[in-house]
């Protein structure tokens, strides 16, 4: 039996929950861990899920590295004195220049939250339900300098249902996780790991998302709305809208149906607060209402019937 421990040396680099799970499973499975790279804490503003992995690396006695800027001469320094096998770059928001990646003897392997070479770039989770996706996936690979272009080494799909949210996405992603870094790591004990080339002829591209695609816009139909909420859901940073003078920011969403809803309420007009019972809050929308299940307020704000959401201050 190969003895993992005593397998390819992996320098593990990440700054998010995923990162985290990801480093667990891999030492779980008594991978030769050799240092953990995490973002200082003054930075985890970058990612609202962000995770302090030196709580990890100090749990399982690994030497631990606090950086800022992976492409900085200091960490290039400080990465060639690891003499890695591999890099596990997971959940790191930097692109890596060259130099760092021509470090590890064999190659950086990456991870991606869809099926490539569909949804290469940025934020595929949240575009898949932004879009209305029926499938969902996740893609271990080999890092380069293109976009999310490298070997195929590990790949699955799992079904997004219309009960699905950032949230539960997240989890899946999680799930599958635990079931390929084992397999990849006894790949890796057996010899270099070699990968699937992309279909680039099928590839797409997703774009970088800012606050501002965050903000709902009431007169778009319900189901648009539902899928926005659902998709910045926890652990990212909510769909946004502003109500009295304040920042509202809604968590979870439900699409009415007509028939429970007075056609009086039906026919005002977009981004109106209604309350068809008592302590249920709805907003009209392009189509049909929208009840507000979860959402964040100011503590001196409460929504009253008969007022408006905004699209701005």
């Amino acid at each position: 039996m190969i003895n993992l421990a005593e397998g390819p040396r992996i320098a593990f680099i990440g700054a998010i929950d995923f990162s985290n799970h990801c480093l667990l499973e891999a030492i779980n499975y008594q991978g030769n861990i050799v240092a953990v790279i995490g973002l200082d804490p003054r930075y985890a503003s970058r990612h609202s899920d962000y995770v302090d992995l030196s709580h990890t690396a100090i749990n399982f006695n690994i030497p631990y590295h606090s950086i800022n800027n992976i492409n900085s001469n200091n960490s290039i320094r400080m990465l060639k004195e690891l003499h890695a096998d591999y890099f596990f770059i997971f959940g790191w928001s930097q692109l890596l220049s060259t130099e760092v990646l021509s470090i590890p003897r064999t190659g950086t392997i990456g991870s991606h939250p869809a099926l490539l070479p569909k949804n290469r770039g940025r934020h595929p989770l949240i575009w898949t339900l932004i879009n209305n996706e029926e499938t969902g996936g996740l893609t271990f690979l080999y890092l380069n300098n293109g976009i999310d272009d490298g070997d195929i080494l590990w790949q699955e799909s799992f079904p997004i249902t219309k009960w699905d949210d950032a949230g539960t996405l997240y989890a899946k992603i999680k799930t599958l996780a635990s079931k390929a870094i084992p397999d990849l790591l006894d790949k890796m004990a057996a010899g270099p790991l070699i990968g699937t080339v992309q279909a680039a002829e099928t590839a797409t591209y997703l774009r970088k998302r800012s606050e501002a695609d965050g903000l709902i816009h009431w007169s778009l139909p319900a189901k648009v709305i539902h899928n926005l909420v659902r998709a910045l859901t926890h652990p990212y940073v909510g769909a946004h809208s502003y109500y009295n003078g304040g920042k509202i920011t809604i968590w979870k969403t439900k699409i009415q149906n007509p028939e429970y809803i007075p056609v009086q309420y039906q026919k005002l007009i977009p981004g109106t607060i209604f309350e068809p019972v008592e302590d249920v809050f709805c907003v009209t929308t392009g189509s049909m209402p929208l009840q507000l299940l979860e959402y964040d307020i100011d503590e001196n704000n409460t929504l009253s019937s008969g007022s408006h959401m905004e699209t701005q201050l």
